[in-house]
């Protein structure tokens, strides 16, 4: 499926607002996460500001719902 440019940056803006509420809602910092997810600070830095327009992947998501911890529909509701 096939989706607009514009629609890609919205969808990851929105999700790297998500990632962002839930980690500070968890008292973490962006290196405690990245230290978890074994990446460095400036990917979930990136994540977080919608790096570009690139979605991250689903495992992804998954993985850092699995270090903060919360709900993998808290990340993805758009």
């Amino acid at each position: 499926v096939s989706m607009k440019l514009s629609d890609r940056r919205a969808w990851a803006k929105k999700i790297g607002e998500n990632v962002r509420r839930v980690r500070t809602r968890a008292q973490l910092l962006q290196k405690d996460l990245a230290r978890a997810l074994r990446s460095p600070q400036s990917h979930i830095s990136r994540l977080e500001h919608g790096g570009a327009g690139m979605l991250p992947k689903l495992d992804t998501l998954r993985d850092i719902a699995n270090a903060i911890p919360c709900m993998l529909s808290e990340l993805l509701d758009l």
